[in-house]
């Protein structure tokens, strides 16, 4: 999938997010809109097509508030389903936010 298609699939009555997934959005204070926002606006920095259920891929957008934010996303082609979101740290990321450091 592209990035595209995921936006056309980007609404409130479309996206899954699980009980756990929630909480760990409100413990990095991240919000539905800031997800949304950053699928619209963002762009896939890495596919993962072994994944299961479905193949997933880590969108690069920026949050409501024009921070960085990372988004996992899977989809059954009429459902969104968000994996994950975080705000990527410079610990981890390059300063393009798409370049993993070394460990």
């Amino acid at each position: 999938m592209d990035i595209e298609q995921y936006r056309q699939i980007c609404n409130d009555d479309k996206i899954a997010v699980t009980q756990h997934a929630n909480r760990r959005f409100q413990e990095r204070g991240i919000s539905l809109d800031d997800i949304e926002t950053a699928i619209l606006n963002g762009k896939i920095i890495e596919t993962y097509p072994d994944d299961t259920p479905f193949p997933s891929c880590l969108i690069l957008g920026k949050s409501t508030n024009n921070s960085p934010l990372h988004v996992v996303v899977s989809t059954d082609e009429e459902f969104l389903y968000i994996i994950t979101a975080y705000y990527p740290s410079l610990q981890k990321w390059g300063a393009d936010f798409i370049t993993r450091r070394g460990l």
